[in-house]
């Protein structure tokens, strides 16, 4: 695979639909599953005939090839190695452009046996230090995703690294424990998130004591990178990726293209507006930049409302009681709106 030149922009791939809608919008490359060792098992996922189909578009339907990676990204267990080894056989022969891997293993196996497949160093992984990356190239890893919670100043050391190309989150949902070290769905529920089962008990409410009563104490804003598109590519990353295998292929259209308009600097204020209240539309939760520019960053939880926020379309100002009721509010900054009947 030939050196990139520019900066990658991967989009998430659930099932089929989501992946060409990527490739479509605007994406370089996309990551997806199969039916077993994804670490998104509630995803639709692929088939290794539908890899095979999607692998031939993104390779011969776009100039340049667009790139393929299968997420491989839990951790396995002894009698899973036969299967897993005769799907790696079938991957090789389908010629995707990389795996993404968590278990070491599962690594050698891959670097001994596959020569021919690409190693990734899957977030779940849990690299969060330069130390820990400069072990990745002696172990066949050419590439590391990054864990979300790096700061600018780490991830720029980590891109500095030879031999290593670096990947790093811009959009989508956040875990509140360190990435790759979340352990409490499997504790609580018997549900690895290690093994693709995570229970997201961290969306759950909580008995607390004064003002946090009731409240979803752990669950996470959305990542939204948008703003540090600059940093980061002066920063030297490689590939810059979008969270959402378990979104719908319209969420995965939309967040594609406004990614795909911001790397090209091809939106004009207006649309890049318009573009951001889409993705806000279809699915988003407030954003934040987490860790990025601050370490410790406070403000990332969104305690009070758990899942699809919405974006905002106006304030009420006043409720005029009458036949019928009307409801008066602003949107935006523009001219007083009045809707009868609601």
């Amino acid at each position: 695979m030939p050196p990139l030149t520019t900066v990658e922009l991967l989009a998430p791939a659930g099932g089929l639909e989501a992946a060409y809608a990527a490739l479509q919008h605007g994406a370089d490359a996309i990551y997806l599953g199969l039916k077993q060792f994804s670490a998104r098992a509630e995803a639709e996922n692929f088939t290794l005939d539908e890899v095979a189909e999607v692998t031939a578009y993104a390779h011969e339907a776009f100039q340049p090839p667009r790139r393929v990676y299968v997420t491989l990204n839990t951790i396995l267990f002894t009698a899973e190695v036969a299967p897993l080894a005769r799907s790696l056989v079938r991957l090789e022969q389908i010629g995707v452009d990389a795996l993404i891997v968590q278990d070491l293993g599962l690594g050698r196996l891959v670097r001994e046996a596959f020569p021919g497949l690409r190693l990734h160093a899957s977030t779940q992984m849990a690299i969060h230090s330069l130390a820990g990356a400069r072990q990745l190239p002696r172990l066949g890893f050419s590439r590391v995703v990054l864990a979300r919670e790096l700061t600018l100043p780490e991830v720029a050391a980590v891109a500095a690294l030879p031999h290593l190309q670096t990947e790093v989150f811009v959009h989508g949902a956040l875990c509140y424990a360190y990435s790759g070290l979340c352990l409490l769905s499997s504790h609580l529920r018997g549900a690895s998130g290690n093994r693709g089962a995570c229970a997201y008990l961290c969306r759950n409410t909580f008995r607390a004591t004064g003002d946090d009563a009731g409240k979803a104490l752990m669950s996470m804003k959305d990542l939204a990178l948008s703003e540090a598109l600059p940093q980061l590519r002066q920063a030297g990353v490689h590939s810059l990726k979008i969270e959402g295998r378990k979104k719908s292929p319209l969420y995965v259209a939309a967040v594609t293209g406004l990614y795909r308009g911001l790397l090209d600097g091809t939106l004009s204020a207006a649309q890049r507006r318009d573009a951001e209240h889409d993705v806000k539309t279809i699915f988003s939760r407030p954003w934040t930049t987490f860790h990025l520019h601050q370490a410790g960053q406070p403000g990332v939880t969104d305690p009070d409302t758990v899942g699809h926020r919405g974006a905002p379309i106006g304030t009420v100002e006043a409720i005029q009681r009458g036949q019928p009721d009307q409801l008066v509010f602003t949107v935006g900054e523009r001219a007083l709106e009045r809707y009868d009947g609601l």
